[in-house]
Parts: structure tokens; sequence; C-alpha cells
């Protein structure tokens, strides 16, 4: 196998805002392939953004501002000639009502897919290869008045590849509200 040489210039990118803006989570199972052009998602079967006709939908889940955020992290053994992509997206559901409840329940047994909405707008899919799956999940009442009452939920993956963008020219995911 060769192995890949860097071969670019890194430019100071322009000023972002940070964060994420919305997510979107379908059941892994669900998925049947993921299609990509010139490193950007184009398509995902499988999944519908209504689930009309199959069921099987991309979940909607709006979060607060400043209440998520998503990394991906390199774990690599030089020794070893080995290396793997763990994304992590933590993300808060503010309440403790019964649907809150029952998504807290529902996540914690569901491999997932994950697509983030960061506040510039772009769009990228995580857990494409192996899929993602809840590393903790807490509710809590809050002590102060300032605090949130919800869950807060940490899902993770181990990856053979970094996350990758969407191309929403060719790939829209709409809205089925969680």
């Amino acid at each position: 196998m060769t192995c890949l040489r860097f071969n670019q210039t890194i430019t100071k990118p322009c000023r972002s805002t940070p964060g994420v803006k919305q997510l979107w989570i379908a059941n892994y199972e669900d998925i049947i392939s993921v299609t990509e052009s010139a490193g950007k998602v184009t398509s995902v079967s499988g999944v519908t953004a209504s689930g009309e006709t199959t069921g099987k939908y991309w979940y909607n889940i709006k979060v607060g501002r400043e209440t998520s955020n998503f990394t991906d992290e390199l774990l690599a053994s030089v020794s070893n000639g080995a290396y793997i992509f763990k994304p992590s997206l933590i993300f808060k559901l503010a309440g403790l009502e019964v649907e809150i409840r029952t998504i807290f329940k529902s996540l914690s047994q569901a491999t997932l897919m994950a697509v983030i909405e960061t506040t510039d707008g772009k769009q990228y899919l995580l857990g494409k290869s192996n899929g993602l799956d809840v590393a903790t999940a807490t509710a809590n009442t809050g002590v102060a008045n300032q605090d949130m009452k919800g869950v807060e939920v940490t899902i993770t993956g181990l990856e053979p590849e970094p996350f990758i963008e969407i191309d929403t020219t060719q790939y829209v995911i709409a809205t089925y509200t969680v």
C-alpha cells in the first residue's frame, strides 16, 4: 500500500463562527449507501427527510446556542503504523418531559449516523463507515436558576476516515423534527 504524502499549502481561513446550529440523526442500520464526489457527500440512500415511503428518517434535533460541540480526534500509533479517527458529538436537550425521556432511552440503544450543521451553514456527515454510539447521557435538574434542566448526550465512534462535508447543492436534508 502506498502512503499518502502531505502536499498542500495551508492558507489562513476566513473568519467563521464556531458552534453547531442543528443536527440530524438516523439509525445506522437504515443507511444503504453514501455517495461521494470531489471529496463531499452527494447522496445518502436508505433514509428520507420525510420518511413518507420508507418510515426511515433523518430526525432533526434543534439545539440551543452554545450547547453543542463536535470534535474529530486522530488516534495514531506510529510504532504500529495504525490510525483511526474518533468523532464525538455533544448536544443538550432541554427539559425532562416524557418525550425527552423517550429520546434519552432510545438513543442509548441505537447505533446512529449523524449530520451536523455548523453556524456558518456547512453540513458534515459523522459515522459514515461504522456508525456512532452513545458514550454518555446524563439527565440533570440543575442547581442554580441559570442551570440547564435536561439531558446532555455524547455520541462517539471509531472511523477509518475523518468527517466529510455534505454538498448541500446535491443532497438536502429537510426537517423531521424531534
